[in-house]
């Protein structure tokens, strides 16, 4: 399954048997980010670590673009990558936002780790500049 799902997300009227399956599975597929490669690797749809409106979302159009991990959307230094990289890519300023909430929505640690040169380790402060987006040139075309 490409996702990091939670049980607890699953609608009441979800079968008992499939839901005591996704139980175990989430409790089997959910391990600690450890590294900068383990939190550039986590799948960005249905992750219930990055959500938009208290939800993890799924978007089945960059999904198909193949955008489907964090390391997708970021650059080499871990900053979002421009909106004129995903504009050449064909999708859209909404397309755009929406990645960019998931990318805020990552936790302080995760941020360390993906900012630090260490593999290892999440003592490196985050650098934040990527919150000062020029949202100017989305709108120029």
């Amino acid at each position: 399954m490409h996702c990091n799902f939670s049980a607890a997300e699953l609608p009441s009227c979800f079968p008992n048997f499939y839901r005591g399956c996704f139980e175990v599975w989430c409790n089997l597929s959910v391990k600690p980010i450890l590294s900068r490669e383990q939190a550039l690797n986590q799948l960005l749809w249905n992750n219930q670590f990055l959500r938009i409106g208290d939800k993890p979302i799924f978007n089945k159009k960059l999904f198909s673009k193949g955008l489907i991990s964090l390391a997708d959307i970021l650059t080499n230094t871990g900053s979002h990558k421009p909106w004129t990289f995903f504009k050449a890519e064909g999708l859209n300023v909404n397309d755009y936002l929406l990645l960019f909430g998931l990318f805020s929505s990552l936790s302080l640690t995760w941020k360390k780790l993906i900012n630090s040169n260490d593999e290892t380790s999440a003592g490196t402060p985050a650098n934040n500049s990527s919150n000062s987006h020029n949202f100017k040139e989305m709108y120029e075309a």
